[in-house]
């Protein structure tokens, strides 16, 4: 079946329908990741947003459900050069195709996905459409005002947070490094901590998480560092989080909403009274630096993919770094006499971590991993975390 991607700037690409059949809006973004295609799906980050993924094969390696970021995808809809028909990997659980299907995601293949992202490029993120099946110039032209009427990412609140705050209890020694393959998940209510045998570094520390749409991998960090790990809802205020008496709180990732972050810096200001050590991470990242006076600006097309170099101002050296975003902090706006800008991108010179001069707050604005070996390097986040903790 045809399917086709029609652009508020009135562009249509005609491709092959996949998944399921129906018409999705969303805005249209690029993302230039070789690998990880289902963690970009699943991704909470990405919730509304319709991914043309750059890599000429996606699917070649199949769906593992190990790789899941979130309970299911969160793209509004999925463009691809080719999708695999056939792939071969020993964790392999079955096709793209089928995946997609199954989840009732819309997507095309045989698109031609470097003019795409060149469009995107040049004009920026666009607002459009995807639909299955044949089009006529009459319904051409109504899609095309569909998209132009669609309200943009940022303007929406998507709320992907958890309902009720759970537990992810610290590991003990030889437990594996994934909660979410274990028991270790409890409700609020049922969790009493016992003490646990770890030499992990985290060990005997609580931090409370507040879930803006947290990636399952940045919850897998925190429990294979030791630490007792409790998630709230993005709705929890100040006081019911110190109530936890955390040792730490991670602002995590999530979709950008104007009114998400209006809602969180509330939050934030009073924990910031506290001078309880503050880890932001992506969408946490702006709420941190809003809280802290700075303002939150739309990029031309932003940073998706796994190859974006960041320096560390302090060090010169330089990180690989995953990154997932489409705002970043608008550094005219910060109050430099409390806040420092210690990483910036190489590619565009924007803001991708501050810190604040006295207190222990700093966030980042890409996706940082752990291995416990390097969790101590100083340009580690969490290694940064775990030394305010301790």
């Amino acid at each position: 079946m045809k399917g086709y991607l029609v652009l508020a700037d009135g562009t249509v690409y005609q491709g092959r329908s996949l998944g399921v059949a129906g018409k999705v809006v969303g805005e249209v973004v690029f993302n230039t990741t070789m690998t990880g295609y289902q963690r970009v799906l699943t991704d909470p980050s990405n919730r509304g947003l319709i991914i043309n993924l750059t890599y000429p094969l996606i699917g070649n390696y199949g769906i593992n459900h190990e790789e899941d970021e979130s309970d299911q995808v969160q793209v509004s809809g999925l463009v691809m050069r080719e999708c695999c028909a056939l792939p071969n990997h020993w964790l392999n659980e079955g096709t793209l195709s089928d995946y997609l299907k199954s989840q009732k995601v819309i997507a095309l293949d045989g698109i031609d996905t470097r003019a795409l992202t060149r469009r995107l490029r040049a004009k920026g993120s666009l607002p459009g459409v995807l639909w299955s099946g044949e089009l006529g110039q009459e319904e051409v032209d109504h899609l095309i005002e569909e998209a132009r009427q669609t309200i943009i990412h940022d303007q929406r609140n998507l709320v992907v947070s958890t309902a009720e705050p759970y537990v992810l209890s610290a590991p003990a020694d030889g437990a594996a490094g994934d909660p979410f393959q274990e028991s270790t998940i409890f409700s609020l209510k049922q969790y009493h901590p016992s003490p646990v045998s770890s030499s992990r570094p985290g060990q005997g520390r609580r931090v409370v998480v507040i879930d803006y749409g947290v990636n399952r991998s940045l919850l897998r960090n925190l429990y294979r560092l030791g630490l007792e790990t409790i998630v709230v809802p993005q709705t929890y205020t100040a006081q019911q989080i110190l109530e936890l008496k955390p040792a730490g709180i991670v602002l995590s990732n999530g979709p950008v909403s104007q009114a998400v972050i209006n809602e969180a810096v509330i939050t934030v200001k009073d924990l910031l009274e506290a001078k309880i050590p503050i880890l932001g991470i992506c969408l946490g990242h702006l709420i941190l630096g809003t809280a802290l006076g700075g303002k939150v600006q739309k990029m031309v097309f932003g940073h998706r993919g796994g190859n974006h170099p960041v320096q560390d101002l302090d060090n010169g050296q330089v990180l690989i770094t995953a990154q997932n975003h489409g705002y970043v902090l608008e550094e005219s706006s910060l109050d430099t006499t409390a806040v420092r800008v210690n990483l910036r991108n190489l590619h565009d010179k924007t803001i991708e971590g501050i810190e604040h001069r006295q207190l222990p707050f700093f966030s980042v604005q890409y996706l940082p991993a752990v291995t416990i070996p390097i969790a101590f390097e100083d340009n580690n986040p969490f290694g940064r975390f775990l030394q305010f903790l301790n």
